[in-house]
């Protein structure tokens, strides 16, 4: 389902100029077939953040992230499982601070950055090419980077411009999917994390967060 406007917090004015469009997923109409790195890409689907969930295609563009499995070769090495542009032209990303993952040989890695309801995706931001949702190594196991339920922040362009938005996810098992998700039409201009309305006056975020629509 997809909701258009000028979103705030409470019934105070909007951070923004432009609009923001979200679109609710809640009941996983769409779901990411997952990506493998493996040498080379073997591509599953991706979600066009413009997009409403009953109009994805799967296909890969320049406003579409999949979810994506790297396995490494090495019996020693790192696999993780993360978040990526479905078109590598840069970085889209973000990234939040190192966790430590393995004390004794002193490895950090850098997964998503989590955003809270209130807070914007903008320039200032400190963008990758992916980053990692889940990371494992057979001396460790399986060391979740990320809460169960969390908002990511992304970039991408329209023609020669920059757009900034956001991807809502839960934990549905064996991996992460996208429960909704939301971007700013104007260029150049932060995306507010909202909740995600539902039908009537107030929406719900990651179980827990409410807003109201206001009048332009």
């Amino acid at each position: 389902m997809r909701y258009v406007g000028a979103f705030s917090l409470g019934l105070t004015a909007c951070v923004s100029s432009g609009e923001m469009v979200v679109f609710d997923n809640r009941d996983l109409s769409f779901t990411w077939e997952i990506s493998i790195w493996a040498g080379d890409l073997i591509p599953g689907t991706f979600l066009d953040i413009t997009r409403d969930a009953a109009l994805q295609t799967g296909d890969a563009s320049s406003s579409a992230f999949g979810y994506y499995s790297y396995q490494s070769p090495s019996s020693t090495g790192w696999s993780d499982r993360g978040i990526f542009p479905s078109l590598q032209f840069g970085r889209h990303v973000v990234l939040g601070d190192p966790i430590l993952v393995d004390v004794n040989d002193d490895v950090w890695f850098r997964g998503v950055k989590e955003f809270q309801l209130g807070e914007t995706v903008g320039p200032d931001e400190d963008y990758a090419y992916s980053a990692p949702l889940l990371v494992s190594s057979r001396q460790t196991g399986t060391i979740r980077l990320v809460a169960d339920r969390l908002v990511m922040g992304v970039s991408f362009e329209i023609g020669d411009d920059t757009h900034y938005g956001w991807i809502a996810l839960a934990d549905a098992g064996r991996s992460y999917q996208p429960i909704g998700w939301g971007y700013e039409t104007e260029a150049g201009v932060p995306a507010l994390v909202v909740a995600i309305p539902s039908p009537g006056a107030f929406g719900l975020l990651l179980g827990g967060f409410a807003v109201a629509r206001r009048r332009r």
